[in-house]
């Protein structure tokens, strides 16, 4: 066969054409088609193969390539050593609705950290996002104890509100706080939560926290002290005002910057002091 090149077909199609049957043209590889389109298999919206020709183009997950994925880094929590530990609404949403989503959620924390040996010593549970500050007893325990509360709390809020899909933000954020001074500063930034997001004046007025069990002693048996806390006085009531003195002054900047970059980082809280300035310098 024989096609002349003025028809509008263009050189590759008739150096292609003068070829024997079977045969590929010089410096053309086989499969690819004229014009550098390479034959792709895609898949339509149910699932039926068809074939295409077009570049390549590489998966991706999100809005990464599937070339340039990394392996999740592994999580620093050795046992007996506190994490800040932290899992939001996927894209922020609200994942506690009524009253009754965070009394579940709570009776669920306090088996599920029983079960994975996890002492609780401050947390919060706000309309979007928990934070919690936790010392597994166990390596892996922490990881445990949020898998299962996932596995439960999930298909209630799902059958409870008629939803479908992701309730959680992947998986959890957490922070190994290797600095013992910095514990009771996590302890105050958990409890204070509420405070900052506007909605309460104090944190006494928010009680889906543990505020008021380490700052007045109210029974809460989600909270474990740490030796930390029950260091601060000899009698109960002497370590609740000295808890509650440490609220009187504001947490400031820095503070707040470095526990916050330690969260996303996943990198320990440890003595050093994070300020805007050390991010800066890192990049």
């Amino acid at each position: 066969m024989r096609v002349r090149s003025g028809e509008g077909c263009g050189a590759g199609v008739v150096a292609a054409a003068r070829q024997p049957r079977g045969t590929t043209p010089r410096g053309q590889l086989r499969g690819v088609r004229p014009g550098g389109l390479t034959p792709r298999c895609d898949f339509d919206s149910d699932g039926d193969r068809s074939m295409t020709y077009g570049n390549p183009v590489p998966r991706t997950f999100g809005n990464r390539r599937k070339e340039s994925a990394m392996p999740r880094p592994l999580r620093f929590a050795p046992p007996g050593v506190p994490l800040h530990i932290i899992q939001r609404g996927n894209d922020r949403s609200t994942t506690f609705r009524v009253a009754s989503d965070f009394d579940r959620y709570l009776g669920i924390l306090l088996d599920e950290s029983r079960r994975a040996e996890c002492a609780i010593h401050a947390y919060v549970v706000m309309s979007n996002h928990v934070h919690l500050l936790a010392t597994p007893a166990t390596r892996g325990a922490a990881s445990r104890m949020m898998q299962a509360i996932g596995r439960r709390y999930v298909p209630y809020v799902n059958l409870r509100h008629f939803r479908t899909g992701a309730l959680w933000e992947g998986r959890f954020k957490s922070s190994a706080i290797t600095s013992e001074r910095h514990l009771l500063v996590c302890s105050k930034y958990i409890e204070l939560n509420p405070v900052r997001a506007g909605m309460v004046e104090g944190p006494l007025d928010y009680a889906r926290s543990s505020y008021r069990a380490n700052a007045y002693g109210h029974a809460d048996a989600l909270i474990t002290p740490h030796a930390l806390y029950t260091a601060l006085g000899a009698t109960p009531s002497a370590r609740q005002f000295a808890y509650r003195a440490l609220f009187e002054s504001t947490m400031d900047t820095n503070t707040l910057f470095g526990i916050r970059q330690a969260l996303r980082r996943g990198r320990a809280l440890d003595g050093h002091v994070w300020q805007r300035s050390d991010v800066v310098a890192a990049r």
